[in-house]
């Protein structure tokens, strides 16, 4: 994580309401970049420091202010409030009192590379919530929670994975196997290949969890499918008392009982009573507790949208600059699935085949050419193997008399797959295309260098940039030639992010 010091706020004063009072405040997350919200606390003589929860809102139109039967943030955290609690209800992106930028961006390669896009901006947005949270004087740091419904149980479960410090996680309406969210603030690339939101929740375990599921909605089935499947893998660490599910006839929100559901389940997890009733003050949606489009045009420093992407840049670099070698190829390595397989097969009749990685379903188009293997050489143009073979450097290593190991990268020659580009979620669930071919490179040295040979990279043309990061992340010493250079920048979302410097040219 990038360091992060004290969240500055500017409060906008308070309101009085029954048995609870809630503040009116700005946060800023990103220098120059401010989230809009509300602080609940309780009223009257308690002492000391309480409990607390982030309620992170959904797709409603009146985000942290929407109040309805099926759905209410205000209501959620006023029940929280006269029971005790201090709740934050804060803005996605976008919404209410946030609109320094859209709710929906995120879609340029440069933004891309740089991990940035609404999921990635309001989870760090979370993440300093639960930073003002934690450093308020009438809050105990060791007792913090988050909740949500909708898109705001995708930033329930998410902010549970990555922040040790919560203690309790109540997804609301989000936690499915056959539906992963479709709004831009519940999609990022590369966060569900191979895995899924049930697998993202869980990953909280054995920390207790609540699911909360409707009928009338893509969590219709969470009793017998993605309940059980979670409480298994609480059960493999011997906590399965620890998660708990409760499923509502109703439709998709976060309605009356699932709040009571909620509290008694924070209840018996911090210690609290449940017994003060649903505070009944509250009618509509609660458009007096928003700050207003004035008071936001007057924030200090406040920055325009490029001006939050440049702020998001600086941040990382600066966590860059301070992470070691080591700690940044192996980011790097998570980000491309770059990977150096265990163990690799040729099959091949004559030479020609294909190379195959242990536990994978990917296969590369591959020729090898008799030579020593005790000085092989993988040849790779982006043009495919017949144009690899002719790289001079190739010839040059065939007259010398070794191993040769010529490959069709991912996307190219007989290894083009049966779509057209990018489209849709498709970053979201699978590799970029230049990762693919990366991996494809690793794949190859790994079986070259499989007896304990030392393998020789031969790059030619615009397969240049996808050497550069294979030689990088391969954990074996490694020669490299490159062969009619063609500069070209790579595409692999999280590059610019992890620190990786595309050469220039």
């Amino acid at each position: 994580m990038p360091k992060r010091g004290p969240a500055r706020t500017i409060p906008f004063g308070e309101i009085q309401r029954q048995g609870y009072t809630v503040e009116r405040l700005f946060i800023e997350t990103l220098p120059g970049f401010y989230v809009g919200a509300n602080v609940y606390r309780p009223t009257g003589k308690s002492t000391g420091r309480k409990p607390a929860v982030l309620v992170a809102h959904g797709h409603w139109k009146h985000g942290r202010v929407e109040h309805n039967e099926a759905y209410s943030v205000p209501a959620l955290c006023a029940l929280l409030a006269v029971n005790g609690y201090v709740a934050l209800a804060y803005d996605m992106v976008g919404y209410n009192d946030t609109r320094q930028i859209p709710h929906k961006f995120g879609d340029s390669d440069e933004e891309r590379l740089w991990s940035y896009g609404p999921l990635s901006l309001q989870l760090w947005n979370s993440l300093r919530m639960a930073d003002y949270l934690a450093a308020r004087p009438d809050v105990d740091p060791k007792r913090l929670a988050i909740t949500g419904a909708s898109g705001g149980g995708t930033q329930t479960y998410l902010l549970a994975a990555v922040d040790d410090r919560i203690r309790i996680s109540i997804p609301a309406g989000m936690v499915s196997a056959h539906f992963q969210g479709d709004d831009p603030c519940e999609m990022a690339p590369g966060l569900r290949v191979g895995t899924n939101n049930v697998e993202l929740a869980a990953a909280f375990a054995p920390r207790p969890m609540l699911l909360l599921s409707s009928s009338r909605d893509w969590t219709n089935q969470a009793p017998s499918v993605e309940f059980p499947a979670i409480r298994e893998i609480y059960g493999l660490l011997g906590w399965a008392s620890h998660v708990e599910s409760v499923h509502v006839d109703a439709e998709h929100g976060y309605n009356a009982v699932q709040r009571h559901a909620a509290l008694h389940f924070l209840g018996k997890h911090f210690n609290m009573p449940s017994t003060v009733p649903e505070p009944t003050d509250i009618t509509g949606p609660q458009l007096d507790l928003l700050i207003g489009p004035k008071a936001a045009a007057s924030l200090p420093g406040a920055v325009n949208r490029q001006g939050v992407f440049r702020a998001w840049q600086r941040m990382l670099t600066a966590r860059n600059d301070a992470t070691p070698p080591a700690e940044k190829n192996s980011l790097l390595r998570d980000l491309s699935g770059g990977q150096w397989p265990a163990k690799v097969l040729l099959v091949a009749t004559g030479g020609n085949g294909f190379l195959h990685r242990d536990g994978a379903d990917d296969i590369v188009p591959a020729r090898l050419l008799p030579g020593s293997p005790a000085t092989p050489v993988l040849a790779v143009h982006s043009a495919g193997m017949a144009a690899a073979e002719k790289l001079s450097a190739a010839v040059a290593a065939r007259n010398r008399g070794s191993q040769l190991l010529v490959i069709d990268l991912f996307g190219t020659a007989s290894a083009v797959p049966a779509r057209k580009g990018r489209y849709g979620d498709h970053l979201v669930f699978h590799y970029a295309d230049d990762a693919n071919r990366v991996q494809d490179i690793l794949t190859g040295l790994a079986w070259l260098a499989r007896g304990g040979a030392k393998p020789r990279l031969v790059c030619g043309e615009s397969a240049e940039a996808w050497c550069r990061l294979a030689a990088a992340l391969a954990p074996i010493e490694l020669g490299v030639d490159y062969d009619e250079p063609r500069r070209r920048q790579l595409f692999i979302p999280g590059l610019a992010a992890a620190g990786y410097r595309q050469p220039r040219d």
